[in-house]
């Protein structure tokens, strides 16, 4: 991979990740103004007999839950994208998307964590 190329994917993968995460945003505000919604619903349609008051503390809990989850899926994407684009190492396997292993490679032209080279060179 070129150091043009390198750059190129660099970019590409931040806006992606930049598009991800206001996706994260919008979900994680939209769900979060909905809470009393969900709750309300909740008290309309629950059969007599069971106490819906555990819905105080099960729903706000159900609520982190499922952000925690789509967060993890956000990880693994990430790694994903960084994969397809060429910004993992192929000798360590290390991610070089930060900003410090970024300028290390375009600068050295070799991965900041094992030293070896990533970049060819060019003519």
């Amino acid at each position: 991979m070129k150091k043009d190329d390198f750059i190129n994917s660099k970019k590409k993968h931040h806006r992606i990740m930049a598009f991800i995460g206001i996706l994260y945003f919008i979900i994680f505000t939209g769900l979060g103004l909905n809470l009393n919604r969900i709750r309300h619903f909740i008290y309309y349609y629950y059969p007599p007999g069971i106490n819906v008051h555990l819905t105080n503390f099960i729903i706000p809990l159900l609520y982190l839950l499922i952000m925690a989850m789509i967060l993890g899926v956000c990880y693994l994407i990430n790694k994903y994208i960084a994969s397809q684009l060429g910004l993992i190492c192929r000798y360590c396997k290390s991610n070089l998307t930060n900003a410090y292993s970024t300028q290390i490679v375009i600068s050295t032209k070799n991965c900041g964590h094992c030293g070896k080279q990533i970049l060819d060179d060019e003519l």
